[in-house]
């Protein structure tokens, strides 16, 4: 087996769905961490892009961008759906999670930067609520119902649910739970990964994280 090692600040965010699907594999990695003031500044010239997450295979070969690593992961462990379609789809899925999460990025950029809970209450208001609702929710609750499965793409678990997961812990975690109240579906989903036997420690550590 390849040796893993991922790269992020030391948070959650995007780096937490790639470590809870390596850890729902059973597949061993080493997590690496840094601060963003001290070390970032001299990895950062190093890296595709120049930002993380970098999921670096056997000690050489660096891969960055969160849906790219986590597709790489699924074909080579057996994470990604049947097919050329559900491939798709489960692309499709992805990349709008990614958009949903651009969409949110101004409140949790105010969680970040700012100590005024009235700044941050308003930006959860009109930024966070209309644009999960908007970007995401929706269209993920509906096809939750659809498919009937309990997931995304086909009627197993696959690497997409965990992008998909984590938008919804996010939004809880830092935001308020009720904000799935009126996304039933949605709501179980993200309880399938966030409650799993497997996930129970790596779920306990990435909600250990202070920053955002």
């Amino acid at each position: 087996m390849p040796e893993y090692e991922l790269l992020y600040l030391h948070l959650g965010i995007r780096a937490t769905p790639i470590r809870l699907m390596l850890t729902y594999l059973g597949i061993p990695f080493k997590d690496t961490t840094f601060d963003r003031k001290k070390e970032w500044p001299l990895l950062k010239p190093s890296l595709p892009f120049g930002h993380v997450p970098v999921l670096v295979i056997d000690k050489t070969t660096k891969l960055a961008q969160t849906v790219a690593i986590m597709h790489f992961l699924a074909k080579e462990h057996g994470l990604e759906p049947e097919g050329n379609l559900n491939q798709a789809f489960a692309e499709m899925y992805a990349h709008q999670c990614q958009d949903a999460f651009m969409a949110i990025r101004p409140w949790i950029r105010e969680i970040r930067q700012t100590e005024s809970e009235e700044k941050i209450a308003e930006a959860w208001n009109n930024i966070a609520i209309p644009q999960f609702r908007d970007n995401f929710a929706k269209f993920f609750e509906a096809r939750l119902k659809m498919n009937r499965s309990g997931y995304l793409v086909g009627d197993k678990m696959t690497w997409v649910d965990f992008l998909a997961a984590n938008l919804c812990e996010m939004m809880q975690h830092f935001g308020k739970p009720s904000v799935l109240d009126d996304y039933p579906n949605l709501r179980l989903h993200w309880e399938s990964i966030y409650t799993h036997p497997k996930l129970v420690a790596a779920v306990e550590k990435e909600r250990s994280y202070k920053n955002i």
